[in-house]
């Protein structure tokens, strides 16, 4: 089965849809080196060393993949403004080795296909978790979609229990609704003011994720209370509406 991306116009969403990392980045006086190279941490600190999921490249013109990263001339006393290609290092996601089936994600940014292959046995449904807790969620969630007229959150799963662990990839999930979206793939929100809303950790790729509504916030994962850590790649998830926020995370 293949799919499509739909293309989201100029700078902020550009932005928002797949380069949080990126936006995290935009500190003042920033090198092509700092830009391009994997985050690097005192091991002693216990911080993982994330290696980058894409690369940039400088240009003078703009593309369908260019973003705007501002920088401050302290000689001149000004910002400046340069322009980068994005571009991924990677296009092939997916449980190669247990295969089978291979989809197709067209990814409008970048103008071309993200190939994802698929262990049909790992697949999921929708998950709701309660006021209780969950040591693992295993496994693949593939094109769930809710398609209402009201307020929907959480496509996939929606946790408002205590998670120790999400081990899985989210792809082309999504909401749409005339009213408020949340969380394309993952809504996490807490049970009482005292209990629930906890995820510990995340392993896994979230490509081609979105809400689409009046107000849609999240494009893959909608975070209200604690998730500790998320270990992965955000490809092509973005969040459509009036008021629209967090094209990958919220």
């Amino acid at each position: 089965m293949d799919f499509s991306i739909k293309n989201i116009c100029y700078f902020k969403p550009l932005l928002a849809i797949t380069l949080v990392s990126v936006v995290n980045s935009c500190a003042f006086a920033l090198s092509d080196d700092s830009l391009n190279n994997a985050t690097t941490q005192n091991p002693s600190d216990n911080i993982v060393v994330y290696d980058k999921a894409y690369i940039l490249n400088k240009t003078d013109s703009v593309q369908n993949n260019t973003i705007i990263i501002p920088s401050y001339d302290k000689e001149n006393n000004k910002l400046t403004e340069q322009k980068y290609n994005v571009e991924l290092k990677k296009y092939d996601y997916g449980h190669t080795d247990v295969a089978d089936d291979v989809k197709n994600l067209h990814v409008e940014f970048f103008d071309k296909d993200v190939t994802y292959s698929v262990d049909s046995s790992r697949l999921k449904n929708n998950v709701i978790t309660g006021n209780y807790t969950n040591d693992l969620i295993s496994g693949d969630f593939i094109d769930l979609s809710r398609l209402t007229t009201v307020n929907n959150y959480g496509a996939a799963i929606f946790n408002n229990g205590t998670t120790a662990l999400i081990d899985g990839d989210f792809v082309k999930n999504n909401i749409v609704s005339s009213g408020i979206v949340m969380g394309g793939a993952i809504y996490n929100t807490y049970y009482t003011s005292n209990s629930g809303g906890v995820i510990n950790n995340i392993v896994g790729d979230f490509i081609g994720n979105y809400v689409q509504g009046n107000s849609a916030y999240g494009g893959a994962v909608y975070n209200k209370c604690f998730i500790g850590n998320i270990t992965g790649d955000f490809v092509g998830n973005y969040a459509d509406g009036n008021t629209a926020k967090g094209g990958a995370i919220y």
